[in-house]
């Protein structure tokens, strides 16, 4: 079994991957090569001779299966300790990976981390997310003395996003794999949720960053985003609103998709 592996779900594999990937094993040369392994999900048929190392398995799919099920193939290729699940166009700082797994080795009972991850005019993108249970909605946190608040817990809850996300296996044995109906986008707040419902802790390691180019891949897919947005937040209801909770928050909810729906047309 492997200390970490990583897995790197990709569909044009750009110059972005190539990046991501050098910065990558600066940032693994904490463990060494017998502890690590780097898996690269091909999405799109994309990736040349470039990609091919014995440091990295790469997995060709012949259609887009989606970031869901990309991460979920990574995840079951190579049995490890720990997964580091990371967009092709997020990079990491050196010490990242090495400061995220020292944080999760120290708190045993967090099951889940990420950096702080920067846009590239170094802005502040998020420090996770917060989710509004009564609209069906996430925002990104950007402060984090936000972590610190006190929420209402029954309207309120923090997830991470899987940008970037240092879980260990056991949170994936206990609340199961990525939802692959949700293709893309959510899937994240989906795990969080789900993460919540099992009293397993997530929680962001402050000291460790990133930066990423953010929407790198989706900005080229036109209508992709927003039709996905709409559609997986009413499988985020589906799956994991109450029948007590979907009537109490119901007027609220019908107009945030609303919403949503109206980012279809304006895409």
């Amino acid at each position: 079994m492997k200390e970490i592996v990583v897995v790197i779900p990709t569909l044009f594999a750009s110059e972005n991957l190539k990046k991501c990937l050098d910065l990558l094993f600066e940032s693994l040369k904490f463990f060494g090569k017998k502890q690590k392994a780097v898996v690269v999900i091909d999405n799109g048929g994309k990736i040349d001779d470039r990609f091919y190392s014995k440091e990295i398995v790469v997995i060709k799919n012949q259609k887009n299966l989606g970031f869901a099920a990309a991460v979920n193939q990574g995840i079951k290729k190579i049995l490890s300790r720990y997964y580091l699940i990371l967009n092709d166009d997020c990079f990491l700082e050196k010490e990242t990976v090495e400061k995220m797994y020292l944080f999760l080795e120290k708190n045993k009972k967090i099951f889940a981390t990420q950096p702080v991850i920067f846009k590239p005019d170094k802005q502040v993108e998020n420090i996770g997310f917060s989710v509004d249970l009564q609209i069906a909605r996430a925002f990104p946190i950007k402060d984090k003395k936000l972590w610190y608040q006190k929420w209402d817990n029954n309207r309120y809850l923090l997830g991470l996003s899987a940008t970037c996300l240092l879980a260990k296996k056991e949170l994936f044995e206990s609340v199961g794999f990525f939802d692959e109906s949700f293709h893309s986008y959510l899937e994240d707040v989906d795990l969080s949720i789900r993460s919540a419902k099992k009293n397993l802790h997530l929680w962001p390691t402050f000291s460790a960053k990133a930066t990423h180019l953010h929407q790198a891949t989706s900005s080229k897919m036109g209508l992709y985003k927003a039709k996905h947005d709409f559609l997986n937040w009413l499988r985020i209801i589906k799956k994991n609103y109450s029948l007590k909770m979907i009537l109490k928050y119901f007027p609220h909810l019908f107009l945030e998709r609303l919403r949503n729906f109206s980012g279809i047309f304006k895409s």
